[in-house]
This record gives structure tokens, C-alpha cells and sequence, in this order.
């Protein structure tokens, strides 16, 4: 069971892809794309159908 620390508040990179003109992809991790776990399921689109059943934004607030 991971600590609450690792699953909210610790930063982590997420993947910023590029793709050249020859069709090939290039994977960056970027300062700028540094953010906790919570802040990036924030950030989705609709992302709400991404919490359990019952699961509020109100209540990961309070645990963050």
C-alpha cells in the first residue's frame, strides 16, 4: 500500500510528445509538465468519470 504522500503530493514528470515531420515521436519531460498526481487528474478534461463511484473532488481536496 503506497503512503498518501507518494499518491497526492509528490511531483512527477509527465510525457510532452512531439512529432517531426518524418512521422516519428519524441518523448520530452519538461519542466513545465512537472506536476503532482492530483493536479494532473485535475487538469483532464471531464474529469470527473475518472473518480470511484461516490469519489468528489471536494473530498481529494481535504486529503491534499
Amino acid at each position: 500500500m503506497l503512503s498518501p504522500y507518494l499518491n497526492s503530493h509528490r511531483p512527477c514528470y509527465f510525457q510532452h510528445t512531439l512529432t517531426d515531420d518524418k512521422g516519428r515521436q519524441r518523448k520530452l519531460y519538461r519542466q513545465a509538465d512537472l506536476q503532482t498526481p492530483y493536479e494532473k487528474l485535475k487538469s483532464l478534461p471531464d474529469a470527473e468519470i475518472y473518480l470511484r463511484a461516490g469519489g468528489s473532488f471536494a473530498e481529494l481536496r481535504t486529503a491534499a
